[in-house]
């Protein structure tokens, strides 16, 4: 399969990470990766933890060449994040940063657009798109046929697949799949849809 992984967010302890990431899945696929991400290592803003790094304002643009030599990349976008107060929502019984939750799509947004123009760039055809962060260390080998194999061609081309724990669905039946914002895949075209709206997906979030 011919495979666009997209990473996202920031980088935090990507450097424990990205060997796990070859092995697993770099490796097992022709691969092209793009990377969104922004200009310090960690973020600024509340979330459902309290864990920070202690460089957590440490400069990612120091790491540029670094990053675009580890993961062999196609694209990568560095951006400064501007945080703006705009309340927190209830979650998993902890307050989430409404903003944080925006700066996240925006990157996954970005990582995506960087993928859309090489692909009309260079003419290139995914199979499929991987998402993911940049912080997430894959214990094992990401098998793709593994989530699809009992699904038909108009599923298959028509549904955004994560691979997250815990939901309930997972271990009953891949086909009851529920939502993370951690890793997920799916087919270009149904990723260009999900990013084209984004208004109406952040009308159900509420400060």
């Amino acid at each position: 399969m011919k495979i666009a992984v997209q990473l996202f967010g920031h980088l935090r302890t990507y450097e424990k990470c990205y060997h796990a990431l070859h092995k697993h899945l770099l490796s097992k696929y022709d691969c092209d990766v793009f990377m969104h991400t922004w200009s310090t290592i960690d973020h600024g803003t509340e979330t459902w933890h309290k864990n920070k790094m202690r460089c957590a304002s440490e400069s990612t643009q120091n790491l540029l060449c670094k990053l675009e030599k580890n993961y062999a990349l196609k694209g990568i976008k560095i951006e400064d994040q501007m945080i703006e107060n705009l309340g927190t929502i209830n979650a998993v019984g902890k307050d989430i940063s409404v903003f944080g939750m925006k700066a996240m799509f925006h990157s996954m947004k970005g990582a995506n657009c960087l993928r859309e123009e090489y692909q009309r760039k260079n003419g290139v055809k995914y199979d499929f798109v991987v998402i993911l962060r940049p912080d997430i260390f894959l214990k094992k080998d990401f098998v793709i046929k593994k989530f699809i194999k009992r699904l038909d061609d108009i599923e298959v081309n028509n549904t955004v697949f994560t691979a997250g724990y815990p939901m309930a669905g997972v271990l009953s039946d891949f086909k009851y799949l529920g939502a993370t914002d951690v890793l997920f895949f799916a087919k270009p075209n149904v990723l260009t849809t999900v990013y084209q709206n984004e208004d109406i997906f952040f009308n159900y979030f509420k400060a």
